[in-house]
């Protein structure tokens, strides 16, 4: 989690009765994988306000800082650490590593494509000062670059996750079991990847006049 410069990510783990995860999550699934465990988001949140300052005759702009971005991820595992019918001791341990690779790819996919979008990140300062041709022009046209700057992010956000999470979740058809418990992890451990890198629209450009 951070706080000091104003980002947030924070992952909670609640250790609950089995039951509870199946009754709220499992309903339909396989007697084992998702429904011994789940990790999903929270909330997800803006704050603040986007500062644009502007110079005296408002023919210039530049962004201040951006709107934050609060990103919480929580976990579900059970809380019976040393096993039930449906798994041991080493496989609560197993389970538990799923659901971090889970929430890993959250936290990789928050620090590339939300954190530098935010505050003052380099992304969100990334387009400096912007010229227009009249009072105004600049600074609408930064209102409109951050909104698609964040459009576009949270895009990639999604489709990163999407795509490593379904990865994570091939590790629900390969578990080490004893008859109807994991005994052990999966066979084939899928670890996140990096996310591509965060891709910045262009930044609003004015072609000035002839000696203006």
């Amino acid at each position: 989690m951070y706080g000091a410069v104003g980002l947030v990510f924070e992952w909670q783990v609640h250790e609950v009765y089995h039951w509870q995860i199946q009754a709220k999550y499992g309903q339909g699934l396989p007697w084992f994988g998702r429904t011994l465990a789940v990790t999903h988001i929270k909330s997800f949140a803006k704050t603040g306000n986007d500062e644009i300052a502007e110079s005296d005759d408002k023919c210039i702009a530049w962004v201040k800082q951006a709107k934050g971005i609060d990103l919480t991820i929580v976990t579900y595992v059970s809380s019976n650490r040393q096993g039930s019918k449906y798994y041991d001791a080493s496989g609560w341990q197993a389970i538990r590593a799923h659901e971090r690779r889970r929430a890993t790819v959250y936290k990789l996919g928050y620090d590339e494509y939300l954190a530098p979008i935010q505050r003052r990140g380099n992304a969100a300062l990334a387009c400096g000062t912007v010229h227009g041709k009249v009072p105004g022009e600049a600074k609408d046209a930064l209102n409109s670059w951050l909104s698609d700057l964040r459009a576009k992010a949270r895009d990639q956000f999604r489709v990163y996750n999407t795509r490593q999470q379904a990865l994570i979740g091939i590790e629900n058809l390969s578990w080490q079991t004893r008859g109807r418990r994991i005994v052990g992890p999966p066979a084939t451990i899928h670890q996140p990847m990096p996310p591509p890198p965060l891709d910045i629209p262009d930044c609003p450009y004015f072609k000035q006049a002839v000696g203006s």
